[in-house]
């Protein structure tokens, strides 16, 4: 069972939710109260974005195992998304009292508060993820997202220098570079424009960089 598990996993960290799901359904047949098989079902569903069954995979695992702070934030982010905001508080709390060390979680954790509106304590939790895995460029760009919306325009500056010298081309971390001062010249645009034109984007990255090179042009009065 042990065996087939890691290899779900490893599908899924893959892109092969076929295989990851063929897994889930090997180990199911014939032990249905494993915590993790539960997990990677859920795991499989948002992939697959099928909210319902990864509510009810994710509240497996929780009646499973009661103390798996990883299912709640899971819980707590879907049923914020599927307009639970009761649930998704009290989902949060518990994600919150029985978070381990993993950053994966605590980023979580922060996009949960983000979704309620509470910059303040999603920054604390953004800033423990990247302090944990300081070369993650998402957890940077999450971190400096936040800071932006507390007013913390310095430090989020900082933050995503450091996120563009790990990953030059990440589109969200310049889209947000773009908001955080008036642009004084095209320096930045004409950096954004040669990354659409040279990159392989998808279309949900090229709409950052476009929106990046608007705002800018328009901080110059470049309206055309």
């Amino acid at each position: 069972m042990r065996d087939a598990l890691r290899t779900g996993f490893q599908a899924l960290q893959a892109g092969n939710t076929d295989q990851a799901a063929a897994c889930c359904r090997q180990v199911l047949e014939t032990r249905q109260d494993l915590p993790e098989a539960h997990f990677l079902v859920g795991l499989v569903a948002l992939e697959l974005e099928q909210r319902r069954t990864a509510i009810s995979a994710f509240g497996s695992v929780t009646t499973l195992e009661p103390e798996h702070g990883a299912a709640w934030a899971h819980l707590a982010r879907l049923f914020m998304q599927t307009g639970q905001v009761l649930r998704a508080d009290e989902a949060l709390e518990k994600a919150v009292r029985h978070a381990d060390d993993n950053p994966v979680v605590h980023d979580l954790i922060g996009h949960v508060h983000t979704m309620l509106g509470e910059e303040g304590r999603a920054l604390e939790w953004y800033c423990r993820a990247a302090d944990a895995q300081p070369d993650n460029v998402p957890f940077l760009v999450n971190k400096a997202n936040c800071q932006m919306y507390v007013g913390e325009l310095e430090e989020s500056e900082e933050t995503l220098r450091r996120a563009l010298a790990l990953s030059p081309g990440n589109s969200n971390a310049h889209w947000i570079l773009s908001m955080l001062h008036k642009a004084a010249d095209r320096e930045h645009v004409d950096e954004m424009q040669r990354l659409v034109e040279n990159g392989r984007y998808p279309p949900r990255a090229q709409a950052f960089l476009w929106y990046g090179m608007g705002k800018e042009l328009e901080d110059v009065e470049d309206w055309d």
